[in-house]
This record gives C-alpha cells, structure tokens and sequence, in this order.
C-alpha cells in the first residue's frame, strides 16, 4: 500500500515533467485509473481501510493533474474519456469514485484555455448523462421510499458495517 502511495505522490510532482510526453501520460493516467478502481476481497478492515484511501488519493491525484496541466491533458482528452467511461460503464467504480472521475475531465475543461465552444460541448457531454441518470425511471424508482433510498446510497450498508465494526472491536479486546 505504501508504494501505491508514493507512486500517486510521484505522478502528482512529475505532472509537469510527464507532459513532454503525452503519449506516455495517458498510461500514467491508465495505471492511476486502477488504483482508483481498486477493490479488497479481503474481509480485513484495515485492508479494506487502505483500499478506500488509495482510491481517495488517487481521485484526489488526478484532479491536481488535471488543475497543474489541463492543457497537456485536453490535447489527450479523448482518450482519458474513453478510458473513463469504459470504468464507469462496466461498473467497475463506486459511485463516489465515478463523481471523482468525472470531475477529473470537468477540471480538465474549466481550466483549460479551450475555446468557450470546446469548453461546452466538453461540459455537455459530461453533465448531459448525469442529469438524463438523474432524471430516469430507476431513479425515480429510488425516491419512492425511505428504505429504497436508504439502501441505494448505502446507509443501509454501512449501518452493516459498523455493526461488523463493532463486533471486531469487541473481538479484539476480548484476545487480547
């Protein structure tokens, strides 16, 4: 964990020096893309714990990138939307994760020195699906209930959670 760690720290101070190459950036982009993804099978908190932060970090990396070089990145820009709409297709980000991405190419667009025309056609094809998600029949599925609601954001999941957290707390001082 510690060396995925550094490698996000590494990709964030070596941006500027990365954007000689953008061909080479987009890889860089790919492997912090993983780390976003990244999921623990595992049923160890701390695991679990350092997961959840390497994702974070790696959320967090991107849009220092995106903020320090969007210009570097718009040159490549349709190859990180490519990349990322593939994760947030195939389901393999959680939904914060996909707002982190997507605001990853929104930062990409605002900072940019694109045209004010580029800069909408980017914005739209980012919040024009969002909005058109938020307007669907699943989602409004989602609101008719307390309990519906409630297990779709995940209180549900992390009331479970804390209980497992709980019990393992009870556990631990119970061996030692």
């Amino acid at each position: 964990m510690f060396i995925i760690k550094h490698q996000l720290s590494v990709i964030a101070a070596y941006g500027d020096m990365l954007s000689v190459y953008p061909n080479s950036l987009l890889r860089v982009l790919d492997q912090a893309f993983t780390f976003v993804t990244r999921h623990s099978n595992a049923n160890d908190m701390v695991e679990i714990h350092a997961n959840i932060e390497i994702r974070s970090k790696a959320s967090a990396t991107l849009i220092k990138l995106g903020c320090s070089m969007p210009d570097v990145l718009l040159s490549i820009y349709d190859g990180i939307a490519s990349s990322i709409n593939n994760l947030i297709t195939n389901g393999k980000v959680a939904l914060k994760e996909k707002a982190r991405l997507l605001e990853f190419l929104l930062t990409i667009c605002h900072c940019s020195k694109a045209p004010l025309e580029w800069k909408i056609a980017i914005f739209n094809t980012i919040v024009v699906p969002v909005v058109a998600e938020w307007n669907s029949v699943k989602t409004a599925g989602i609101l008719t209930s307390t309990a519906t609601f409630m297990d779709e954001v995940g209180i549900t999941a992390l009331n479970s959670y804390g209980t497992l957290l709980m019990v393992g707390f009870s556990n631990k001082s119970i061996h030692e």
